[in-house]
């Protein structure tokens, strides 16, 4: 919660043989004929060594940002139920994969639509990150955290899902958004309903330490507003 086309291509001598990039075909030997009765002998073809993981570090560095940066905010990676690009590059062997994965996951964007403020797929991205060990807080300096961009509609009404959403904020499962009220409205960002939900991810932040049932109580007042840019936010 993509576009690879623009991703740097890896030579073959740079691939671990046997990856899902490219594969490479080891010239074997003529054998005999087995004699009748004779069990097939199988060879043993050892993979490789991987040219890239001989290179100084710095130089590796240098290629995987090659490989697997994005270009911009319209190349943001998408988010999907279905999951999302990950390059073949971390797929070809642990220590590669161990050394890009930061690499690939903080300095991109994603990107998870919430249909109607459906946060079902943020949450089950984020334990996905969490997962492989990675850091999803905002509040830690850029390009040390997974920044995901959530777009939804404002003409999607929803309070259901959008206090769902809150509590997910609440107990942990998901990441408070970025930007205060007064943030947004400094870069420029004058939509209601986006202030209003960072108003709301706001007061949910700052009192996490309260029960979900008293904050909630708390965040129907926000509801009203809401229901001045768009009546539906008060349908149940």
């Amino acid at each position: 919660m993509a576009d690879m086309t623009r991703i740097v291509p890896i030579t073959h001598d740079l691939l671990v043989a046997g990856s899902d990039v490219a594969s490479v075909e080891l010239a074997r030997a003529p054998t005999a004929k087995p004699e009748m009765g004779a069990k097939p002998q199988t060879a043993h073809v050892l993979p490789t060594p991987s040219r890239l993981l001989q290179l100084p570090a710095e130089l590796r560095n240098r290629i995987y940002r090659l490989v697997l940066h994005t270009a911009g905010e319209e190349d943001r990676i998408i988010v999907t139920e279905f999951g999302h690009e990950r390059p073949a590059l971390l797929q070809t062997c642990k220590k590669i994969r161990n050394e890009a994965l930061k690499i690939y996951y903080y300095e991109n964007s994603f990107r998870i639509d919430m249909n109607s403020y459906d946060s079902t797929l943020l949450a089950r991205f984020t334990r996905k990150l969490r997962d492989l060990g990675l850091e999803t807080h905002s509040a830690k300096p850029a390009k040390e955290y997974v920044e995901c961009y959530l777009r939804y509609g404002d003409r999607e009404p929803n309070w259901a899902n959008l206090l769902q959403w809150m509590k997910f904020v609440h107990s942990g499962l998901v990441p408070p958004r970025k930007l205060t009220p007064a943030e947004r409205w400094a870069s420029g960002r004058h939509s209601t309903v986006r202030i209003v939900i960072s108003s709301m991810n706001n007061m949910v932040r700052c009192l996490a330490d309260r029960p979900w049932e008293e904050v909630r109580k708390l965040l129907e007042d926000q509801r009203v507003v809401l229901a001045t840019t768009n009546a539906r936010w008060m349908d149940d």
